[in-house]
C-alpha cells in the first residue's frame, strides 16, 4: 500500500505519579486494521485523564477526542482557538460518518461471522467536546494538571497548529506538531 494511503493516529499518554495527560487523540485512517486501532482496549479508563492537549485540528490528531468524552471524561481539552474551531468542524463531519463506517464494517463482520461494531461516537459527544474546550494562547505557560504545565509554540502546519512543550516536576517534554517551513506571519497570532 502506498505510504500516503495510511495515516496514523497521533496520541501520547503522559503520566506522572499524580497526573494523566493525553497529547492528541488522532484517528487511524486507511488499511484494514484502522477500525480496530481506533477502538479502545478494555483496560483503558479515559475518564481518569486530567486533560487532553491538541497540537492541531487534522483528524489524525483529533479524530478520537470524542472517545474520552463518550467514556466519562470531564476534564479540559486545551488547544489554540483556531484548532478548537477547526477540530469542531472536522469532528462533526466524522460523527456524521461514524454510522456509515460501522455499517460497512458490520457487513463484512456478518460474512466472517464476527460481532458487530457500534459507531465510535456520535454528534452528542462532539457537542460535549466543545463545552470542555479551553482556548490557550501561543507561547504562554498554562497549567494543565496539578504538576504539569504546557506551552503551545507556532508550527505553521495549518491555522492554529502548534508544537506543545510540557513541563512536569520531572523536567520538560516536547511534542512537535507536523511542521511547515517557514512559519508564515499570516498564521501567527499577532499578540506576543
Amino acid at each position: 500500500m502506498p505510504l500516503a494511503a495510511k495515516v496514523t493516529g497521533s496520541a501520547y499518554f503522559v503520566q506522572t505519579e499524580r497526573d494523566r495527560v493525553l497529547v492528541d487523540a488522532g484517528m487511524f485512517q486507511g488499511g484494514k486494521e484502522s477500525e480496530a486501532k481506533n477502538r479502545l482496549p478494555a483496560a483503558v479508563n479515559l475518564s481518569k485523564l486530567d486533560a487532553v492537549l491538541l497540537t492541531h485540528a487534522h483528524l489524525d490528531h483529533t479524530g478520537r477526542v470524542p472517545l474520552p468524552v463518550k467514556h466519562g471524561f470531564e476534564g479540559r481539552v486545551l488547544a489554540t482557538p483556531a484548532t478548537i474551531d477547526l477540530a469542531e468542524l472536522i469532528l462533526q463531519d466524522s460523527a456524521r460518518l461514524q454510522p456509515q463506517d460501522a455499517q460497512r464494517v458490520n457487513r463484512s463482520q456478518r460474512v466472517a461471522r464476527r460481532r458487530s461494531v457500534e459507531p465510535l461516537y456520535g454528534a452528542e459527544h462532539v457537542a460535549r467536546f466543545r463545552s470542555l474546550a479551553l482556548a490557550v494562547p501561543f507561547r504562554e505557560s498554562v497549567p494543565v494538571a496539578d504538576g504539569i504545565s504546557a506551552r503551545w509554540i507556532e508550527a505553521g502546519h495549518m491555522l492554529g497548529s502548534a508544537s506543545i512543550e510540557l513541563t512536569a516536576e520531572t523536567g520538560p517534554l516536547s511534542f512537535p506538531a507536523t511542521l511547515a517551513q517557514p512559519v508564515y506571519p499570516s498564521f501567527v497570532n499577532s499578540k506576543r
